[in-house]
């Protein structure tokens, strides 16, 4: 499943929690929010939980390590989460039943590999200066 990606000036209006961590660990998770999303659990596809190692803080507050609940990569779109990579998490508190500290926005609304193009303009967006 493909998007169209948000505007990175739209994106940094909306989140409400940003940050670049480092994944330590993901586990699989029931976690199917859509009913389009075909749901199949198991290896890279599936709800996820990641766990990751918050490298810089970009906007409001979360603890040097933190638990995010993404939909799955597969069928849907949440990013993959790979052990060890660098990812720019755009996400909300989590008021999901699953146990997480919060809840991912998808590919199309900014988390992602920090190595994209999409996920380098936001970041500089969210690192620049806040203007009154």
């Amino acid at each position: 499943m493909k998007c169209k990606l948000v505007d990175p000036e739209r994106v940094v209006s909306a989140a409400e929690i940003a940050f670049v961590g480092r994944v330590s660990s993901v586990t699989p998770s029931e976690y199917a929010p859509s009913a389009v999303c075909k749901h199949k659990p198991g290896g890279r596809c599936g709800g996820k939980i990641a766990t990751l190692k918050v490298m810089k803080n970009l906007r409001g507050q979360t603890a040097p390590e933190v638990t995010v609940l993404a939909e799955d990569a597969c069928n849907c779109l949440g990013a993959y989460f790979n052990h060890g990579a660098e990812y720019l998490v755009i996400a909300s508190p989590n008021s999901t039943p699953f146990a997480a500290d919060f809840l991912a926005k998808n590919v199309c609304w900014g988390t992602g590999q920090v190595a994209r193009k999409h996920s380098q303009k936001i970041i500089e967006l969210l690192s620049a200066p806040q203007r009154d």
